[in-house]
């Protein structure tokens, strides 16, 4: 490799880490970055190890199976603190770019593959950069790359190696579902169609990866979560869509290489077989479960992202340079947009902390924009070290005496009226106004269908059940409430009743 190209990758690289790493710094700690400094048992802040593991027994039966991934997210935000979790965060993703790049064997290493990598990290990986998600999906991901590469090279390691392969491949299928379900039955397709060929290491290595995925499963708690999951083909379709962002880069290059012959498919597959199952596993999975987050589809993301980086050295050099400039002109959009979300989250932030420091009572009333409507769920963290919350709801902490609680501004006007109302702070996510002291028995949402702002037909209504007020006084009682449907553009919500 000619030192130009060293240094050129070497930059690009460097950049790519610095761009992480201000949003690590910049992102706020909010939510799930908050409660994770709770032992889930007990309800204290956690001092020590002995509380995480304490904490983490409570949580797989209550939260989630994910124990590798959610002891590491109590480490660091309970015990290590933003500035190593930055510095560790971006060492794993060096690492993640290692595997990928391992994994899809290049014979040569040239600048528009880094390019063309960076800028699919960016775009088809966006989370919050914070430890709940980063943790989660970008180190987890990375422990699974590693297995899928050490299974691919069995010839390299001795039996003895299991000492080491059988613990660490069992952390790492336990490290994400929503990537390691696909690699697993893969792995299961792969070890039966080839199970002569199969070594004892390669045999160590798919056992104890699928027990790691398979104690995520048999969670109680992922049962729950899996329940709750409950939404329509059609939704799942346009958020598949919606979603996708490597994905759509993937089919066209796989069309486009069969199109130009520069594949053969059978032969292709032959050789790309996991990546292959694996995405179509992945695919089925969410299908079945329901989508409705971008995260849900990293796992297709990331096999997606391996299947281009392989096809792309088989096109010509100016179609790698044109598929490489487009997927690089929309990431650096996105990375633009992503750092204008940044720093207005932190302006909004700093707004409300400076309206509650002025409040007697600890209530700031703000309005945000719909897109920054988590601070209508979540809690300011500079106070997290002092707190003890003895009843941990939404949009409240307590800070030196009083209760921060967050409002839209029309909750005043709320006060002195005797009508019920409601208003929309996010695609789906609803705050209803109730003047009754007592919770409704049901709420029904009802719906149209709209098209430029012309309605077309009725949609079927939505009943709901079984509230808690997450604020409730002497004059009003506020619920919040979800309707699915209504993430899709043509659905409107003409009212929502209490009954």
């Amino acid at each position: 490799m000619k030192r130009t190209t060293i240094v050129s990758i070497s930059i690009i690289i460097l950049i790519f880490l610095s761009y992480i790493s201000y949003c690590c710094y910049n992102a706020l700690w909010l939510g799930d970055d908050i409660t994770y400094a709770f032992n889930f048992k007990t309800g204290e802040l956690i001092d020590s190890l002995n509380d995480i593991i304490i904490s983490q027994d409570a949580h797989y039966l209550t939260v989630n199976g994910r124990y590798a991934a959610h002891t590491l997210i109590q480490i660091f935000i309970a015990l290590l603190g933003r500035n190593i979790f930055i510095i560790t965060n971006s060492l794993v993703y060096i690492l993640f770019l290692y595997f990928i790049v391992r994994i899809t064997k290049p014979s040569f290493i040239h600048i528009r593959q880094i390019l063309f990598l960076v800028s699919a990290i960016c775009l088809g990986f966006q989370t919050k950069y914070v430890p709940t998600c980063q943790i989660n999906y970008i180190w987890m991901f990375t422990l699974s790359l590693a297995v899928l590469w050490l299974f691919q090279h069995p010839q390299k390691q001795s039996k003895l190696w299991c000492i080491f392969l059988i613990p660490f491949a069992l952390i790492a299928g336990n490290g994400h579902e929503g990537l390691n379900i696909g690699l697993c039955g893969a792995f299961a397709i792969y070890v039966i169609v080839h199970h002569k060929k199969i070594s004892f290491n390669q045999w160590c290595i798919v056992i104890s990866f699928c027990i790691g995925c398979f104690i995520i499963i048999i969670s109680p708690a992922s049962k729950n979560r899996l329940d709750e999951m409950d939404g329509s083909m059609l939704i799942s379709l346009y958020n598949f869509i919606r979603y996708s962002r490597i994905f759509y880069f993937f089919i066209f290059i796989f069309f486009y290489a069969l199109y130009s012959k520069k594949i053969h498919l059978k032969t292709f597959y032959i050789e790309n077989e996991i990546y292959f199952n694996s995405m179509i596993i992945l695919i089925l999975m969410n299908f079945y479960i329901s989508i409705f987050s971008n995260r849900q589809l990293f796992g297709i993301e990331l096999m997606s992202l391996i299947l281009s980086l392989k096809l792309l050295s088989s096109l010509s050099i100016p179609i790698q340079y044109t598929i490489t400039g487009i997927l690089l002109t929309i990431a650096l959009i996105a990375g633009y947009k992503n750092i204008i979300f940044l720093q207005k989250i932190n302006t909004y932030f700093n707004d409300i902390q400076q309206q509650y420091e002025k409040s007697a009572d600890g209530i700031v009333y703000y309005d945000l924009p719909v897109q920054y409507a988590i601070f209508k769920q979540t809690y300011p963290c500079d106070a997290l070290r002092n707190s003890r919350l003895k009843n941990y709801k939404k949009s409240t902490l307590n800070q030196r005496g009083k209760t921060l609680v967050i409002q839209p501004v029309i909750r005043k006007e709320f006060l002195s009226k005797t009508q019920n109302g409601f208003i929309e702070i996010a695609n789906g996510h609803f705050i209803v106004f109730l003047t009754s002291k007592n919770p409704p028995n049901k709420i029904v949402i009802k719906r149209t269908v709209e098209i430029l702002g012309i309605q077309i037909a009725n949609y079927p209504s939505h009943e709901l059940s079984g509230f808690i007020p997450f604020y409730k006084d002497e004059n009003i009682q506020l619920l919040e409430i979800f309707d699915a449907i209504d993430t899709m553009p043509w659905i409107k919500i003409s009212s929502i009743d209490a009954q």
